[in-house]
């Protein structure tokens, strides 16, 4: 976390927002719990 500021004066910034979708059993209601790495992932934006 200590280069992140450094990163951030040195220009824009830019990141991938993606979510991972949940199928029939996974657990949705525990942010510890891991889901298979085959769930599909999608993109939903990019930053500028």
């Amino acid at each position: 976390m200590n280069e992140l500021p450094k990163r951030i004066a040195k220009g824009a910034v830019k990141f991938r927002l993606v979510a991972q979708l949940a199928k029939e059993g996974d657990p949705v209601n525990d942010p510890t719990a891991v889901w298979p790495a085959d769930r599909e992932r999608l993109e939903l934006g990019i930053s500028a």
